[in-house]
């Protein structure tokens, strides 16, 4: 399954400046069992209304439970949550 973390910053956010924290953070998460690939993008188009960032996670479906309990995913909840307007999650 594919899973993923789409980002907004907050208005006085660079979102490069979060690009390679980002990428080298959830790298990390191919270490949880079931777990592919974890990719960053950024958006190329800088508007009010678009989001800034989108973490793309391939997995097996039975690993979700395990990312989303994981040490990575609750400390990066906790560690942006100030430069981190919103989130939208989707999986397929």
């Amino acid at each position: 399954m594919e899973y993923y973390i789409i980002v907004k910053f907050k208005k006085d956010v660079n979102a490069d400046d979060y690009y390679e924290p980002f990428k080298e953070l959830f790298a990390q998460a191919e270490q949880i069992e079931g777990v592919r690939r974890a990719d960053v993008f950024t958006t190329n188009t800088r508007t009010r209304n678009r989001f800034d960032l989108m973490i793309k996670i391939s997995m097996k479906k039975t690993a979700l439970k395990a990312f989303e309990e994981s040490p990575l995913y609750k400390n990066w909840q906790d560690d942006y949550k100030d430069v981190i307007q919103k989130t939208t999650i989707f999986s397929c």
